[in-house]
């Protein structure tokens, strides 16, 4: 009977663990190559550009959607993302994605992808801007 007890308890806290980390967003760091092999692999995702119109004239990736992480309505522009798809962020270097990152985890953003050394290091790697 004792037993019975102790398997019930472990199991209601795995399935509570589970729970808990099912409602939390989930962000991670890629390289460029895995962040570009990632992106053609998602069917249905956002490619966020958070640097500023100047630095996306100097190039950018395909596809993305633009928002100014220096704006001063950035993060109510963030609010209007779909929060249920995946999103692929970059900026030049790595240190605006990753503020952005911190925000969008706790504005409940399912999944965030961030690409590890920005578009300067996509661009060491030899991969294409548009």
């Amino acid at each position: 009977m004792k037993n019975i007890f102790l398997t019930t308890g472990i199991l209601l806290l795995m399935f509570s663990c589970t729970a808990q980390k099912e409602n939390k967003s989930s962000s991670l760091s890629m390289k460029p190559k895995e962040f570009n092999t990632a992106m053609q692999q998602d069917k249905d995702f956002i490619l966020l550009d958070c640097r500023t119109p100047e630095e996306v004239s100097e190039g950018a990736l395909d596809g993305n959607v633009n928002i100014n992480f220096h704006s001063d309505d950035y993060k109510q522009q963030l609010d209007k993302l779909d929060k249920n798809k995946t999103v692929y962020i970059y900026c030049r270097s790595g240190n605006r994605s990753h503020k952005s990152v911190v925000m969008m985890e706790e504005m409940k953003f399912k999944k965030v992808v961030e690409l590890d050394g920005g578009i300067v290091a996509w661009k060491e790697e030899g991969l294409p801007v548009k």
